[in-house]
């Protein structure tokens, strides 16, 4: 059985932005890994933000995050 990781990272908006990659016509050629966890804040805050796995927004939204939450 192959066994899988889920990865975190956390950082910037703007550094989370910069991993969608669009072409000329506008197509995504490359998006936020399916398989990792990111904890997005605003630039100063970072116990502000939005928790996105892979490019789904699963909770957040500019509200204080805590374990309960989440």
């Amino acid at each position: 059985m192959a066994v899988s990781y889920v990865k975190f990272q956390r950082g910037s908006q703007a550094a989370y932005d910069k991993l969608t990659v669009r072409d000329a016509s506008n197509n995504i050629i490359k998006k936020p890994d399916d398989n990792t966890l990111y904890f997005i804040y605003p630039e100063g805050n970072d116990g502000v933000g939005r928790l996105y796995l892979g490019d789904r927004l699963i909770s957040g939204g500019d509200v204080v995050l805590t374990a309960a939450s989440l």
